[in-house]
């Protein structure tokens, strides 16, 4: 897997999701996919990895995976912003990419 592939995969989660919630059985599966990135890892997905590693420290507490949702999702966000969505090779404005990601439809 590629660390976009990663995101895409993440963001599925929140996309299809009415509520997100973050339990064991949530971190043990994100843990699951990147230990299957092939490339050096970007420095959110990065990010992601240590977070996990916190958690298997704190012993998967769920006020910890509470905290950590939201945070979560901004480092999922900040993935697609500068790495995803700006890549020049998009064919789509910046613009458009919020639409889609903010779930409006042209």
């Amino acid at each position: 897997m590629t660390n976009i592939l990663f995101c895409y995969w993440l963001q599925g989660y929140y996309e299809i999701a009415s509520a997100p919630t973050l339990e064991l059985f949530h971190v043990r599966l994100i843990e699951k996919n990147l230990a299957t990135i092939t490339e050096p890892l970007w420095p959110e997905v990065q990010w992601l990895k240590n977070t996990c590693a916190y958690c298997a420290k704190l012993d998967y507490k769920q006020e910890t995976l509470n905290f950590i949702l939201p945070l979560l999702q901004q480092c999922l966000n900040a993935s697609f912003y500068h790495y995803i969505d700006n890549d020049k090779n998009v064919d789509y404005s910046i613009a458009e990419l919020d639409q889609l990601h903010n779930g409006v439809a042209k």
